[in-house]
């Protein structure tokens, strides 16, 4: 493979993840031991005043979900969300690295905006918000997952940010 063809490479992933296919749906309920855990340690923080926010990620007690975190802060007042940063587990499933693209880059109209309005009510809230179903994107097959999207607080500015654990409930 020339240079060129590896640069381009995720380009093109990237591309197609513009078509992904998802089919999911609002839950109250995580099944997932890992992503049980990540929403526990979340509202351990929030009860005790000391909610997470942007300088938490990355932190030692944050180290075991980090892999499967995607950190998404809001772009002119949640109109669009950017990936800032995408944990490794994420991007070795997907094959790219899709950190700094943005909700409506990487998924049709449809289901941007379906998207978009779930962080900023998310982000309103100060919750959590939990979906389950089958994704397939960047030319991968569809995979069960289970997302926890949590707000926190944001380096500056007055919107949270959303900070999604991907948890494949296949056991990875």
């Amino acid at each position: 493979m020339s240079v060129l063809e590896h640069m381009l490479t995720p380009a093109m992933k990237l591309a197609d993840a513009g078509r992904a296919k998802i089919d999911a749906r609002t839950t109250e309920t995580l099944t997932h031991p890992q992503a049980r855990a990540y929403a526990d340690l979340y509202f351990a923080r929030v009860d005790s005043g000391k909610p997470l926010a942007r300088a938490d990620f990355p932190s030692r007690p944050l180290l075991p979900f980090m892999p499967h975190i995607c950190l998404f802060e809001p772009i002119d007042e949640g109109a669009d969300w950017r990936l800032r940063l995408v944990g490794t587990a994420i991007c070795r499933r997907y094959g790219v690295d899709a950190t700094g693209f943005t909700v409506s880059q990487l998924y049709p109209p449809e289901v941007a905006q379906k998207q978009i309005a779930g962080y900023r009510e998310t982000a309103a809230t100060r919750g959590m918000h939990v979906t389950k179903g089958r994704i397939a994107a960047a030319g991968n097959d569809f995979w069960d997952v289970e997302f926890c999207n949590l707000a926190i607080e944001p380096p500056q500015g007055s919107i949270r940010w959303i900070a999604t654990g991907v948890f494949v409930l296949d056991g990875t």
